[in-house]
């Protein structure tokens, strides 16, 4: 009996340990992502690297966000919806680009600073809306992905 117990202990903790600081998986209900990720997808995080790249997807405040611009980088949005980094055009003109937020641009990020937009640009709730986060603050990044459908 106790050996069991031991053995259940020591389960557990190994997957408290696994699920805090290697990674994790969870369901992702938001639409924000749309349509790289949808409403009911299973991701998997990893947790140990947090160290960014242009166009990852991490997963900040518990939502999934694209990273656009990384430190050192200056970010505008146009009054006509054209968005630059470092004075190239990322996307084209778009109807949703035009909601710049209440943020000033160009915005010139600073040392371990992230520019994150959502992939469904009608949504305004990211870096337009709250400016940068710090690259140390993201939850991870997604390293894989499972659609779900008719669960």
């Amino acid at each position: 009996m106790i050996r069991l117990i031991k053995k259940i202990v020591f389960i557990v903790i190994t997957l408290f340990l696994i699920h805090t600081y290697i990674g994790s998986m969870f369901i992702y209900y938001n639409n924000n992502m749309f349509p790289s990720i949808r409403d009911g997808d299973l991701c998997f995080i990893e947790k140990y690297d947090k160290r960014t790249h242009i166009d990852d997807i991490v997963l900040y405040n518990n939502t999934l966000y694209r990273v656009i611009a990384r430190e050192n980088q200056e970010v505008n949005i146009t009054e006509k919806g054209i968005l630059t980094v470092d004075g190239q055009q990322v996307l084209s003109v778009t109807n949703s680009l035009l909601q710049r937020g209440d943020i000033t641009y160009p915005v010139k990020l600073k040392q371990g600073e992230l520019f994150v937009l959502n992939d469904y640009r009608e949504e305004i709730f990211d870096s337009r809306e709250f400016s940068t986060i710090q690259e140390k603050d993201i939850t991870g990044k997604i390293f894989f992905l499972i659609r779900r459908r008719g669960f």
